[in-house]
């Protein structure tokens, strides 16, 4: 009877060919079978289905045809290819210790994942730095990273050890009897007053007060990640409903050195990263109640908080003009900002060359011994005072031009532009208020939303779908009848040629020897035929068409009946006046005519 028992090697549920001929080999030592008897004993025992795969891959031969060796051969080379040394170690840095899963199988899970990356000689430390830093609990974690020396065989004893205090503690305040562990051998007292933050009999422990808005029904989650070649950080909030929602969230990529770091040195930086991307969080939440959103920007107050990508480019606008720190910080402070913008201001007056190079010399030493000093040195502009001074600005300005290569009227238009809008240091009012009452436009008010281009472009929305016809407007040579507003002159039209348009709704018409701008409300083109069209052809003085006759209906709102029935024996055509041929329509015209109805004869009247 052989010794020992082995089972059927089932391919279908991903199980490893390699540990299962490895078993196979240990069996056939165990019971000593003959070499001429080793296919026969692994044929035999890995199942019906491996046996068809065999077939299959020894086709057209036969497995009891093959040696133990090929037949092994056979069977790795399809079950198990040649698996990518890359692929295998991108699988292996993403494990992380998954909720519910303990240290001891998380650690052989990593074992499990290393076999195929080929570390050699650096598998223990590849696997402490993705054990360490794969780990779930941040408090475990983090008095990992806290380790002076810290090797793979430490790191596992220290992080059992933290689990069974863990669950130590957690039997203890669930009332029951804890359970004696070695595994707690050897462990510091530090360790065990580790604070650990788990749930507890059921219930959850009470939440930290979030330090953020200082109320308690939620409480910061802080998280970060490192990889070979980037840092990641979130910010989040868990509430009372086991919901988590983003605060924030920030990454970068690592230098060349920081590359080289091992993987839990880069777990470190990753969490200093993540504490100083939320303390740039902090001022935004100290401003929340004075946020608010205008025109589509976010202002704090009247001032436009300003993006991390637009920030240099509001920064070279401030320099504009080399006005000096001072007074950059006064014009931010009526437009923008963002955190640390005086800081951000300093750096870039520190950077412009220019201004450097122009920098004043230190100031002298304060008189001693009650000596006063009356007497002017050559080359020192501020011994004659306030004039002096103000000529020294503007030759700075001059020499920073010269220098950047900019034209120097430019430069001195941008200084003084600059200088009458900020404070002034003695007056404390800027200049172009003191002579106008108002400071003057610049670029920044462009960055303030106005209202008035709002309402313009709404009431040309209005317009445009309230039109039902089309618009109305005449082109150069057009012949156009325009209103005649001449006293000598009884016809209320008059025939013009269209010269030019000078505007949306103005046009230059040409009336015989006159030029004259007049509104498109005043001008009716007669390209066109429409209701006002003439019955026939119009001849003038320079057509050879027929004159038509135009009835002679005159406006009688406001006539006598007398009157009317005499306008009405007229003959038609007798004061009808000639229109020039040059046009097609007639002027026109809203009348209201009298009239009579014919009278209805009855048998009486006969």
């Amino acid at each position: 009877m052989p010794y020992g028992k082995l089972s059927e090697f089932c391919f279908d549920e991903n199980k490893n060919w390699s540990a299962y001929v490895r078993l196979v080999k240990q069996f056939i030592l165990l019971n000593d079978i003959k070499t001429e008897l080793h296919v026969a004993t692994l044929l035999t025992h890995v199942g019906a289905q491996t046996y068809q795969l065999m077939c299959d891959l020894c086709a057209p031969d036969f497995p009891e045809d093959k040696t133990f060796e090929q037949l092994i051969e056979l069977v790795a080379g399809h079950l198990e290819p040649k698996r990518s040394e890359i692929a295998e170690r991108h699988t292996f840095r993403q494990r992380r210790q998954v909720e519910g899963e303990s240290i001891g199988a998380f650690l052989q899970s990593l074992k499990h994942l290393a076999t195929h990356c080929n570390f050699k000689a650096t598998l223990e430390v590849n696997i402490r730095d993705q054990f360490v830093s794969g780990l779930r609990s941040e408090e475990m974690r983090s008095r990992l990273f806290a380790e002076p020396s810290l090797d793979y065989k430490k790191a596992v004893e220290l992080a059992l050890a933290l689990e069974a205090a863990e669950r130590h503690a957690v039997e203890a305040a669930a009332g029951g009897a804890p359970e004696a562990s070695g595994s707690l051998a050897g462990l510091t007292p530090a360790a065990l007053a580790a604070p650990m933050h788990r749930l507890v009999a059921g219930q959850q422990l009470t939440r930290r007060t979030c330090w953020r808005c200082g109320k308690g029904a939620h409480a910061p989650n802080k998280s970060v990640d490192s990889s070979s070649y980037g840092l990641g950080a979130v910010l989040s909030q868990l509430y009372s409903d086991n919901t988590e929602r983003i605060v924030c969230c920030a990454s970068r990529t690592l230098n060349e050195a920081e590359r080289r770091y091992s993987q839990i040195d880069k777990e470190a930086l990753a969490i200093v990263y993540e504490n100083s991307e939320i303390e740039n969080e902090k001022p935004y939440f100290n401003r929340k109640d004075s946020l608010h959103l205008d025109h589509g920007c976010i202002v704090w107050g009247y001032r436009i908080v300003i993006p991390r990508t637009l920030r240099s480019q509001i920064l070279d606008e401030l320099h504009a003009g080399h006005v000096g720190v001072v007074r950059m910080k006064q014009i931010a402070r009526n437009y923008v900002w963002w955190p640390n913008i005086d800081a951000d201001i300093e750096a870039r007056a520190r950077a412009c060359i220019p201004c450097t190079s122009v920098l004043d010399a230190p100031p002298a030493a304060a008189p001693r011994n009650g000596v006063k000093h009356i007497l002017t040195a050559p080359y020192h502009p501020s011994s004659n005072g306030a004039a002096e001074n103000a000529v020294k600005n503007v030759k700075k300005v001059l020499k920073k031009a010269a220098l950047e290569g900019e034209d120097t009227e430019r430069a001195l238009c941008k200084f003084l532009l600059q200088y009458r809008n900020t404070e002034h240091t003695i007056t404390k009012r800027e200049p172009a208020v003191a002579m106008f009452g108002r400071t003057l436009r610049t670029r920044f008010d462009l960055l303030r939303g106005c209202t008035a281009d709002h309402v313009e472009e709404a009431q040309k929305t209005q317009v445009r779908l309230a039109k039902t016809s089309a618009e109305r407007q005449v082109v150069e040579g057009d012949n156009v009848l325009v209103r005649n507003y001449s006293k000598s002159n009884t016809s209320k039209w008059q025939p013009g040629i269209v010269v030019e348009r000078t505007g949306a709704v103005t046009y230059k018409i040409q009336t015989g020897d006159t030029i004259s701008t007049k509104h498109i409300d005043q001008i009716l083109p007669l390209r066109k035929s429409n209701r006002f069209s003439l019955p026939g052809p119009i001849e003038n003085d320079n057509s050879s068409m027929a004159k038509p006759e135009i009835d002679n209906l005159e406006d009688t709102s406001n006539s006598t009946p007398a009157e009317s029935e005499t306008k009405e024996a007229e003959p038609a055509g007798s004061n009808a006046q000639s229109i020039p041929a040059t046009h097609e329509r007639s002027p026109p015209r809203v009348k209201t005519y009298n009239l009579r109805p014919r009278p209805i004869r009855t048998n009486r009247d006969i």
